[in-house]
């Protein structure tokens, strides 16, 4: 259950970042291209990263290997699930937006 609420909100977040960067590319009277969606997943992927870490990102003590997972190698598996998962809505966000634009 707690799986599909973080695939939930990082579908939430991805689609509200690509409808601001589409709705601000429209604005300026330019076509939204796919790079928004890339640039929407990166940024999702971040957010997601400092909600479900938070402060002990930047501490040593979280990247230290003893007696734990070594999180240099789960910290990049979580960005890449993030940005893959958040990847999809904003392409649809700007495929909805370069149609709106052609019709």
């Amino acid at each position: 259950m707690d799986e599909i609420l973080v695939i939930t909100t990082i579908a939430v977040i991805a689609f509200l970042i690509a409808n601001v960067a589409c709705r601000r590319s429209v604005a300026k009277k330019h076509s939204p291209t796919f790079v928004l969606a890339i640039g929407s997943a990166i940024c999702t992927a971040c957010i997601m990263t400092v909600i479900f870490y938070g402060r002990d990102l930047f501490t040593r003590g979280f990247w230290d290997t003893e007696n734990k997972a070594p999180m240099f190698i789960l910290f990049p598996i979580f960005f890449g699930l993030c940005a893959l998962i958040s990847f999809v809505p904003a392409w649809i966000v700007v495929l909805f937006y370069r149609k709106k634009l052609k019709g």
